[in-house]
C-alpha cells in the first residue's frame, strides 16, 4: 500500500521489520480551508480559552487511488472521518529502537472514523 504523506512536512515511520522510513511530503499538498475562534468554558469560577477550528473545505484532495493511504492533518482527517477510509493522521511521535541498534523519533498514524450513534448492549 503506498502512503501519501499529504502534509507539509517529512514524516518518519517504523516497519514491522523496525526500520525507520522517511515519508516526504508530496507536491499535491492539501490545504486546509478553517475558521478560527476562540470560546471559553469554566471550571470551578475560572475561564479558560479553548481554541476552536471549524474546516469550511479542503483544496487539493486527491481522488482515492486503489490501496492507498494519504496521511494528512488531523482536522483535515477529521472532516473526512467517514467519507474516506483512505485517510490518516499522525497521531504522536515517539522514540522507538532499531533493529540495528539506536532509537529514532517516528510518527504514530491513526485513522479516524466517525463515533457509534448507539452502542448495543
Amino acid at each position: 500500500m503506498p502512503i501519501v504523506n499529504l502534509t507539509k512536512r517529512a514524516l518518519t515511520l517504523l516497519s514491522a521489520e523496525g526500520d525507520a522510513v522517511e515519508v516526504a511530503p508530496d507536491a499535491r499538498h492539501v490545504g486546509l480551508v478553517s475558521v478560527g475562534e476562540v470560546e471559553h468554558v469554566e471550571d470551578g469560577g475560572r475561564r479558560f480559552a479553548l481554541s476552536v477550528r471549524r474546516v469550511t473545505g479542503l483544496k487539493g484532495m486527491p481522488a482515492p487511488e486503489p490501496g492507498a493511504l494519504y496521511v494528512v492533518e488531523p482536522e483535515v482527517a477529521m472532516a473526512l472521518a467517514g467519507e474516506r477510509a483512505d485517510v490518516a493522521c499522525v497521531a504522536e511521535t515517539s522514540r522507538q529502537p532499531l533493529s540495528a541498534g539506536g532509537t529514532v523519533r517516528v510518527s504514530v498514524l491513526r485513522r479516524v472514523v466517525p463515533a457509534i450513534a448507539s452502542i448495543p448492549s
